[in-house]
């Protein structure tokens, strides 16, 4: 009885062998390419029964050809041969190898494809262990080259004496970890501008050298607290192109989710989410006409705003249309109300652009003097206006009609000058009491005092002061909603005050808007799509007061 190991080898993509192991029992055994064969070797180069294993008369094994067929043993033609370890031979495109019997076996035979130990022999050698080199060297000679080029080259060219160099090379190119943003690419050469110190990272002072910004707290000892050991490039990373600044929900819910334990004095209350526990909306209404002319309202109740002005919102957006030079005009918000150039928030709305533009409100002397309207805005102005018209028209009239006289003035006892002046007084006066008294004029819009005791201005025009800018807070963009109706979020169709404020409260945005969270039918919004991280409360301020002339509810 034989028993015989058959190992076949594979290879892998890597060139390595893939050993299978069977074991073959048998008086004999036959290796073909039949069916019926103990060692299948499927190749046409092979017979149908092309040797067999047996012990020979002397009690040892070996592998002899059968009738017509020949074995290639160790490059040479033979018909029987003895299976002496280290034997190989070839039967068709198979090699076959007598290999150390280290088990109970009689003979261990490894059969491999002859085109893949072609294709593994010819393969370049792919591992330190087949190169025959040492490790330990190839990671040394490694490591220097590494330190040389990267590190010690850099740091050759970074220091004064080589820094103005020309060299064919940047070898400091091989310190970028990316590329800088388009507001930093004439830096891009220039790394000791922020990298102040080798090894270490950019400090704050590096980048406010350059960039001026307001803290996020006002209180200083508030703003230690809060962010101390907080750097610039904690949340404005560069070496990374344009990508957006990431300042996640969760960044501002760290502090403001528990602002009691940030600062136990806050007047705020703890936000985690939009859409959950945050508070009605503080509005801003001026007081005056300073930067710090204001005060703040919670959104709830009936809030009036003293403007002094009147305008009456049902009047002019009444459905059936409003009389104007050209007839009966349906008006909408837009026709008053357009967007400035960033789309945030609306241009002042102005006497001289959208009132007396359009042709709706002269502002005319009494008759009307064809192309030349009254000035708006100053009643000491106003004033020299009407008597420089009227003293001029008095002389010409009493010069074109030879009687030295002005219509309707008795000339009696009273020289040229005198006559001029008391004519031009007497027109100067039937107009400013027109302007100031008539439903016509300027008491329609404006709240007017009569001031008897003042002769450069016997009227008093109330300032306007129309907050420009409701929420200090926040920043709002009217053109990421223009898909929207402007009466769908602002209730002015039927206000007859301009006092009455239509901002909408929190419970209107939240029938769209929903926190950082995701839900079917709403936008989700996150903290920094309403909120500025560093918010400049000076430049806000001053945004407060606008033009004087009005503005945008």
């Amino acid at each position: 009885m034989i028993r015989c190991q058959v190992v076949h080898i594979h290879r892998n993509s890597r060139g390595q062998a893939v050993r299978k192991e069977q074991t073959v029992f048998g008086e004999t055994i036959q290796i073909g390419r039949a069916s019926d064969c103990r060692i299948l070797l499927p190749s046409p180069g092979v017979s149908m029964y092309h040797a067999v294993l047996r012990h020979g008369e002397d009690g040892r094994l070996y592998l002899s050809a059968q009738e017509g067929a020949e074995l290639l043993v160790n490059d040479a033609l033979a018909k029987q041969v003895e299976c002496i370890p280290g034997t190989y031979i070839l039967l068709g495109s198979f090699r076959l190898v007598i290999e150390e019997n280290t088990g109970s076996f009689d003979v261990v035979i490894a059969i491999e494809a002859e085109d893949e130990a072609r294709r593994a022999q010819a393969r370049l050698p792919i591992s330190i262990a087949e190169l025959q080199l040492s490790k330990r060297r190839v990671a040394f000679w490694t490591s220097l080259v590494v330190v040389v080029i990267f590190l010690l080259l850099p740091l050759m060219q970074s220091l004064p004496a080589t820094k103005g160099a020309k060299l064919p090379v940047s070898f400091l190119d091989l310190w970028n970890i990316g590329h800088m943003s388009s507001g930093h690419h004439s830096l891009a050469s220039k790394c000791s501008t922020c990298h102040e110190k080798p090894f270490q990272p950019v400090a704050d002072k590096a980048c406010m050298s350059c960039h001026t910004t307001r803290h996020h707290i006002a209180d200083p000892v508030l703003f230690e607290k809060a962010f101390r050991n907080k750097r610039c490039a904690d949340c404005h990373p560069d070496h990374r192109g344009d990508l957006p600044i990431e300042r996640l929900d969760k960044q501002c819910v760290s502090c403001h989710g528990n602002i009691k334990a940030i600062n136990p004095r806050a007047s705020h209350t703890s936000i985690q989410d939009f859409s959950v526990d945050h508070p009605d909306f503080k509005l801003t209404l001026k007081t005056g006409h300073g930067e710090r002319d204001f005060r703040e309202v919670t959104q709830i109740g009936n809030v009036k705003e003293k403007s002094g002005l009147k305008f009456s919102h049902l009047v002019h957006l009444n459905k059936k249309g409003i009389s104007t030079p050209d007839g009966d005009t349906v008006m909408v918000c837009q026709d008053c109300h357009l967007p400035d150039d960033a789309g945030l928030r609306f241009n002042p709305i102005s006497m001289e652009k959208s009132c007396q533009q359009s042709g709706c409100h002269a502002l005319d002397f009494d008759p009307p003097v064809a192309d030349r309207p009254l000035p708006h805005g100053s009643v000491p102005k106003l004033m020299d206006t009407l008597r420089e018209y009227y003293a001029k028209a008095a002389v010409d009239e009493m010069l074109t009609s030879g009687t030295r006289e002005c219509a309707g003035e008795p000339t009696t006892g009273k020289n040229l000058l005198e006559r001029v002046q008391s004519c031009a007084k007497n027109q100067v006066g039937a107009n400013l009491h027109k302007l100031f008294t008539s439903k016509e004029g300027c008491v329609e819009c404006h709240e007017v005092s009569p001031q008897p005791e003042n002769a450069d201005e016997p009227w008093k025009v109330h300032a306007i002061q129309i907050t420009q800018h409701w929420l200090r807070h926040a920043a709002f963009s009217h053109s990421r909603h223009a898909t929207s109706r402007c009466t769908d979020c602002h209730d002015k169709e039927n206000s007859r005050s301009s006092g009455d404020i239509s901002i909408p409260d929190i419970k209107k945005c939240r029938t769209c808007h929903v926190g950082a969270k995701e839900v079917k039918g709403k936008v989700s919004t996150s903290c920094e799509a309403c909120h500025v991280f560093h918010r400049d409360e000076d430049a806000v301020n001053k945004k407060l007061g606008g033009d004087s002339q009005g503005g945008a509810n």
